[in-house]
């Protein structure tokens, strides 16, 4: 799962993708709430963050993520579920 991740886009590289859809990120990044975590550090996290750029839940989600993680030891990345159907088989069960 470590190369999927090293291999993702970081949010530099995924926000110029987004294009029509770029205005909406930051408006959901600019309401979206900063949290102090309290209790200690996070430990060093990586999210891998399956999407596609036309995605109306991504715009919403990603956004928050993005603010809650930052100034924290998290990495988050994005990859794009079509152009990835390896990793994705490895999420399918019996259902699809």
């Amino acid at each position: 799962m470590l190369n999927y991740f090293n291999q993702a886009l970081t949010i530099d590289e995924y926000l110029p993708l987004l294009k029509e859809q770029a205005t909406l990120h930051q408006y959901h990044y600019r309401r979206a709430l900063s949290h102090e975590v309290h209790g200690g550090d996070l430990p060093t996290l990586k999210i891998l963050i399956i999407t596609e750029l036309w995605c109306g839940d991504s715009t919403a989600i990603v956004p928050a993520l993005q603010k809650f993680f930052e100034n924290k030891s998290a990495g988050i990345r994005m990859t794009i579920r079509d152009q990835n159907d390896e990793l994705m088989n490895m999420f399918f069960n019996q259902w699809g």
